[in-house]
């Protein structure tokens, strides 16, 4: 990827917030509801790495946001 906040991060991000978004899990078993909610919580991460500039140097230079 060239940059950050690209179209297709947002066309990924919404593609899985469609599938992982808590309002759209309320139907499954208890444990895939605690699944996605994990994979809910990794989806906004990532999201927002990839849609902040300073975020995602620090992901380009590091490694990782948590830096």
């Amino acid at each position: 990827m060239d940059g950050f906040n690209t179209p297709e991060v947002k066309r990924a991000y919404r593609g899985l917030a469609k599938k992982y978004h808590p309002d759209k899990v309320r139907r499954l078993s208890d444990q895939e509801q605690e699944d996605a909610k994990e994979m809910w919580e990794d989806i906004l991460k990532a999201y927002e790495t990839l849609t902040d500039q300073d975020l995602f140097e620090k992901w380009l230079g590091f490694g990782g946001s948590d830096v």
